[in-house]
């Protein structure tokens, strides 16, 4: 197959009721939007797949990018059901930044069992 365009992508990457347009917040032309809401969504599907070794819908997680480079990922329904399904509560966090006019996306997912607590630090 071909690679796609930006026009043919778009719809897909923001159909998502949460993603919102930030194209103007975060300095961007629409297009470069998509491919960072795109890249940014397959580097979370990659860390979360070893996790979650199930189909992971497109629409079941929402990236919003942040213009210092941080990204709130919000999970829908059926990513919880993934989660539930899978005895799992999976952390995920992304990031991302523009070198040279490339986009560069990280994310990174852990998981611990449904219902356990995260420990937290002693007060010092």
């Amino acid at each position: 197959g071909g690679s796609r365009g930006a026009a043919e992508v778009w719809p897909r990457v923001r159909a998502c009721s949460w993603e919102q347009d930030e194209s103007s917040s975060l300095g961007l032309e629409p297009a470069s939007a998509v491919m960072l809401h795109f890249s940014l969504k397959e580097a979370l599907y990659k860390a979360i797949h070893p996790l979650l070794p199930a189909t992971i819908p497109w629409h079941s997680i929402a990236v919003l990018p942040q213009p210092d480079g941080r990204c709130a990922v919000l999970k829908a329904d059926a990513f919880r059901a993934l989660e539930a399904d899978a005895g799992l509560d999976v952390e995920v966090q992304a990031s991302w930044a523009q070198r040279h006019g490339v986009f560069v996306t990280t994310a990174a997912a852990c998981a611990r069992p449904l219902g356990q607590q995260v420990p937290t630090p002693p007060d010092i």
